[in-house]
């Protein structure tokens, strides 16, 4: 007998649509007319704002790795990094968008 499942993807809002006017109390499109969920985190909604605090850029959205916890520290602020996978990435999240850099290899965002 073959199973079949009915697992729905879990949302989860942008970081950017947290704190913007635009946004509505829930999931859906907001004001502007962008989606400001995702079940993907690569998922790309063409805001501007959302653009804005990328942290991947398109040579890491398809990178491979092993899931093993590893340690890294920050080359911007030498805070210690713990990643899910291997290898640990280059800069925490908070100076990724501050540089305008891809957190997982450290080059700049075009």
């Amino acid at each position: 007998m073959r199973r079949t499942t009915t697992r729905q993807a879990s949302l989860k809002m942008f970081e950017a649509c947290k704190t913007c006017k635009q946004n509505i109390s829930r999931y859906g499109k907001c004001k502007a007319g962008f989606e400001n969920f995702y079940a993907r985190r690569s998922k790309d909604n063409h805001c501007p704002i959302v653009w804005r605090q990328r942290t991947t850029c398109k040579r890491c959205e398809k990178r491979i790795v092993m899931p093993a916890f590893s340690k890294g520290t920050c080359t911007s602020c030498g805070k210690e990094i713990v990643s899910g996978n291997t290898p640990c990435d280059k800069m925490c999240v908070k100076c990724a968008i501050k540089l305008n850099r891809c957190a997982h290899c450290g080059l700049t965002m075009n």
